[in-house]
């Protein structure tokens, strides 16, 4: 059986889809390297980690 990978995305990429509101853009742009790709849930992680450590 093959394990079903979930699906990377540049940074491009994500901060292209159309149902970002302009905070999470914002938040996606500080939060990921653009020499990297991103699983969804990694992208989600990035951005916790930066929220978390700003105040």
């Amino acid at each position: 059986m093959t394990e079903k990978k979930a699906p990377q995305f540049t940074k491009t990429e994500l901060l292209s889809a159309t149902s970002l509101s302009g905070a999470q853009r914002d938040q996606l742009m500080v939060a990921l390297d653009k020499h990297k790709m991103y699983t969804l849930d990694e992208a989600k992680a990035a951005v916790q980690a930066l929220k978390g450590g700003l105040f």
